[in-house]
């Protein structure tokens, strides 16, 4: 006897959601650069819950990996710029 629940297939695209505006709305995206199609999609509550879930696990790995990089201007400028001038270090390494 013949099993009587539909089977759902997955069907493969190179559509993607993508979370904008803060996490307010989503839309489709597929390809890149000059060749970039969009879709509008809606507001995030109507995103199916397993990709929201997705994105709030990725907005909480962000975060926490971005509080942990350091900063490029974490030094003293002042206090470099301070020396150079003190010491009156030339910086094109010729002498007047």
């Amino acid at each position: 006897m013949a099993d009587a629940t539909p089977q759902i297939e997955r069907v493969r695209s190179n559509w993607r959601t993508e979370v904008t505006h803060h996490g307010r709305y989503w839309h489709y995206r597929s390809g890149s650069g000059k060749s970039r199609l969009y879709m509008r999609g809606g507001r995030i509550d109507k995103l199916p819950k397993e990709r929201l879930e997705a994105y709030n696990r990725n907005v909480a790995r962000k975060k926490t990996k971005r509080s942990t990089i350091s900063r490029r201007d974490s030094g003293n400028n002042e206090k470099h710029i301070g020396e150079m001038a003190r010491v009156g270090t030339d910086l094109f390494g010729s002498e007047s």
